[in-house]
């Protein structure tokens, strides 16, 4: 074979070899990446929204019960007045273990808002716990706000909180159309049904 004939039959197969191999390592190459990125953010999602952990809340747990407030309450549906608010607020082991507490709330909700935790996953799981504890806490924050001259304190809880409060109203406004349509066509349904039995009993009779 000489020098032409390689380069005219051999040459093209060997770059179109190589290539082929190029490509399939760039392929596998980014697979790779793709199921390292999932893993990856899999990860955050567990790791994050898994807060707060189990050692701040039972010392928020116990702050609260040496003021005589029971968090559990607090959790679901007692609103914190301003006096019990200022009380916490002037016990400074109190103050600390509730720093610690919301502290990580303020965590996962930046990382919530930053695309970090995906949005969905993480409303899916924490909609209840986010909204009901920054509401019901909402004087608390207030206070500490207002002793730091600070309003920027745990403001990424207060957003992801209020976020979450809105996207559940379009949700249940978006629910409440589908239903007001869906019983609007049933009526619609049901006339039509009537319409025709009624012609089926004139037909009847006339026979």
């Amino acid at each position: 074979m000489t020098l032409t004939e390689f380069s005219r039959d051999v040459v093209p197969i060997i770059q179109t070899i190589l290539t082929s191999v190029g490509l399939g390592s760039l392929v596998l190459v980014w697979w790779q990446i793709k199921q390292a990125t999932l893993w990856n953010r899999f990860n955050q999602n567990t790791v994050i929204t898994s807060k707060p952990s189990t050692e701040s809340e039972a010392k928020t747990v116990a702050a609260f019960k040496a003021h005589g407030i029971d968090f559990d309450d607090v959790r679901y549906n007692h609103k914190l007045s301003e006096s019990e608010a200022q009380s916490l607020l002037d016990d400074k082991n109190a103050t600390n273990a509730i720093k610690l507490y919301l502290n990580e709330f303020e965590e996962m909700c930046a990382a919530i808002r930053v695309g970090a935790v995906d949005p969905d996953f993480a409303y899916a799981l924490k909609y209840l716990q986010v909204t009901r504890l920054y509401r019901n806490l909402v004087s608390y924050i207030d206070a500490v706000r207002k002793k730091f001259n600070d309003t920027d304190i745990y403001v990424e809880f207060q957003k992801v909180a209020e976020l979450w409060e809105d996207r559940l109203k379009t949700e249940n406004k978006t629910q409440e159309a589908l239903e007001y349509k869906l019983d609007e066509q049933r009526k619609r349904d049901e006339k039509k049904r009537q319409d025709i039995l009624k012609k089926r009993g004139k037909l009847q009779k006339k026979v």
